[in-house]
């Protein structure tokens, strides 16, 4: 599993206020590598984790439950903005990267 940021075309500052604080987001994908075969049952387990993460996330934001982001910056809301997909398969057809694109919004004092 790994977290990785994902480039944003316009940055990741959403809004500048006027005493310098800022509305920002932070975009990134949970990628996961899982075992792959033509097995149904291994395919919709795959997708399982990704259904229950993006539930699992939803929860986190209702409830308020952020990441701590350190002093200056304050988080506003968590939320996916793709399903779990499968990005690609090795050459050998025995593993698969999936992933699902998330953002954080936050606020950074000036």
């Amino acid at each position: 599993m790994s977290i990785e940021e994902v480039p944003t075309q316009n940055g990741n500052v959403l809004e500048t206020f006027v005493d310098g604080s800022s509305f920002r987001q932070f975009v990134f994908v949970l990628a996961a590598r899982f075992a792959y075969s033509d097995a149904l049952s291994d395919n919709i387990q795959n997708s399982g984790f990704f259904e229950n993460f993006q539930q699992w996330i939803e929860t986190q934001n209702k409830l308020k439950v952020y990441p701590s982001l350190g002093s200056g910056m304050t988080p506003n809301a968590i939320e996916t903005m793709t399903s779990g997909y499968v990005l690609y398969v090795d050459e050998s057809m025995t593993t698969v990267r999936c992933q699902i694109q998330c953002r954080l919004l936050y606020t950074k004092e000036a």
